[in-house]
C-alpha cells in the first residue's frame, strides 16, 4: 500500500498541532525548524551563507537537510 506525500505532510501537521497544545517549548522549536526550511527553500544560497557564519553552522545545515529529507 503506497501513501501519497500529502498524507505524510498532513499527519506531520496534525502531530505538530497536538505537540503544540501539550508542549509549547517543543512547538517553538518546530516553528523555528519550519522557518529555517522555508527560508532555505526561498533563498538557499543566502541561508547557507548565514548558517555557515553561525557556531555549529555545518551541523545545523546537515540537520535541516536530514529533516527535509525525512518529511519529503
Amino acid at each position: 500500500m503506497s501513501y501519497d506525500p500529502r498524507t505524510k505532510r498532513g499527519a506531520l501537521i496534525g502531530v505538530s498541532v497536538i505537540i503544540g497544545m501539550f508542549f509549547p517549548l517543543l512547538s517553538l522549536v518546530l516553528l523555528t525548524i519550519a522557518g529555517g526550511l522555508i527560508a532555505w527553500g526561498r533563498e538557499p544560497q543566502r541561508t547557507e551563507e548565514f548558517l555557515n557564519g553561525l557556531p555549529f553552522g555545518q551541523e545545523l545545515k546537515s540537520a535541516l537537510a536530514k529533516f527535509d529529507a525525512f518529511i519529503s
